[in-house]
């Protein structure tokens, strides 16, 4: 048997080569990445009292909110941080004018899942009673599966929403500036 292996040689001008390129790429996207991170250094921030547990929002995130009654699905452009504003695409919003938020927690994964567990359930109820209709028997496991697998979706769904947070006394909308300014060492 032919090795083809043994055809190829590599010398070490070309494997120096390859590494310098790779190097040179890498530096590359080390100099030009990093600084993108500079215009990640303002969030808005959702907070509750009396808790360390914060809802944090970038530039580029999704942020669904409610202002008097209607609810509106907008990306984040950029914030204003001196007069409070959230800057979309198509206008801006006063951050005292939100009424509520809804956070995305687990909501996919609760879909997701419950969704699998409903076709489950109802394919074993269809193969039981194309089992039945065959001949065979109907037993209680054909009905306590599928019931099981219904009622776990179920309670997926409700523990796994979408939470809506009234903002007032207890949570309250921020705009901070993270920006690490360089410090001045003067003679």
């Amino acid at each position: 048997m032919y090795n083809y292996y043994k055809t190829i040689k590599f010398n070490n001008s070309f494997m120096n080569y390859i590494m310098e390129y790779v190097n040179i790429t890498i530096v590359l996207i080390i100099l030009f990445l990093f600084p993108l991170q500079g215009s990640c250094q303002k969030i808005l921030q959702m907070e509750k009292k009396g808790s360390f547990k914060t809802w944090r929002y970038y530039p580029g995130d999704l942020l669904e909110f409610e202002i008097n009654g209607q609810w509106f699905k907008r990306q984040i452009v950029d914030f204003d941080l001196e007069n409070k504003y959230i800057i979309f695409h198509d206008g801006f919003v006063k951050l005292s004018d939100i009424n509520r938020l809804r956070t995305q927690g687990l909501e996919v994964l609760g879909k997701g899942v419950a969704t699998s567990l409903f076709v489950f359930g109802s394919s074993w109820i269809f193969f039981s009673l194309a089992d039945w209709l065959v001949g065979g028997t109907l037993t209680l496991s054909n009905a306590l599966v599928p019931a099981s697998s219904f009622a776990i979706a179920g309670l997926l769904r409700l523990i796994l929403k979408a939470k809506k947070h009234r903002l007032g006394k207890r949570k309250r909308l921020r705009l901070l500036d993270l920006t690490v300014y360089p410090t001045y060492q003067g003679a």
